[in-house]
Parts: structure tokens; sequence; C-alpha cells
């Protein structure tokens, strides 16, 4: 398995294995679609990632699902205070506060934005289960 630090950067081989995995995950979730899925991700304001959000939107039309995008905002300071988080890095997440780019910025009718600066984990998963459930 990788050998990761939280500092130094991985290897482009390995995010092509992840998007064949990814690949592979998606079509299995098309293949089940009875299921709700909840899909959780950084994307940057790339090329790649803009394809990324358009191959999930696709799956969930596969689906017929519903896809609700969420952007997770947060302050500088605290978002430097949990990148330092040492647990980060058995999740293989950057510990790193240098060179963060730029969040994909997408229109989406069913988009929620939500500042997590100051809100726990339960009561981000709330105000996002109160946004899907108003949904119609």
């Amino acid at each position: 398995m990788l050998v990761y630090d939280g500092f130094k950067k991985i290897p482009e081989f390995v995010w092509d294995t992840i998007g064949r995995i990814r690949d592979h995950v998606f079509e299995f979730i098309v293949q089940e679609p009875f299921n709700s899925y909840i899909l959780t991700n950084v994307l940057e304001d790339n090329q790649g990632d803009h394809k990324l959000f358009k191959q999930v939107e696709n799956m969930a039309l596969q689906c017929d699902s519903l896809v609700v995008p969420v952007t997770l905002l947060i302050s500088a300071e605290e978002n430097n205070k949990r990148i330092q988080r040492p647990n980060r890095v058995l999740r293989y997440k950057s510990l790193s506060i240098e060179g963060n780019a730029e969040l994909i910025n997408i229109t989406h009718p069913h988009l929620l934005e939500i500042d997590v600066s100051d809100l726990t984990a339960s009561a981000l998963a709330e105000k996002i289960v109160e946004h899907t459930n108003n949904i119609e």
C-alpha cells in the first residue's frame, strides 16, 4: 500500500489507479441503482475534476437518482487548524497548509453551500438531510 506522510506529493500513477478503481465503483452503482450513495471528495477547479463531477451527474441520471452537491466553506483559520490534525494522514489526507488549490465552481439546482467553521459533523449531517428532504 502507498506510504504517505501527509506532506509529499502523491505520484501521478496513484491518481491513474484511483481513477480506474472509481470507474469500476461507478459501474457497480449503475448496475445496483436501488441503494443511496454519498460520495465525498475535494474537487478542484481543473479540467479533470470538472470531468469527474459530470461523471457523477451522468451516473445519477442513469440510476434516476438525486444529486445534491454540497460545498463546504470554512474560515482560513479553522481550515488550517483542521488540516494539521495528525489523524488525517491515516486517511491519506494532506497535513500541509501550503498549496491549497481553488475549489471547483459549479452551478446546480440542488447545490448546498454550508459554512462549517463552527459546525460539528453531526450538525452538518442534519443540515444536509434537511436540505435534501426539502428538494421537490
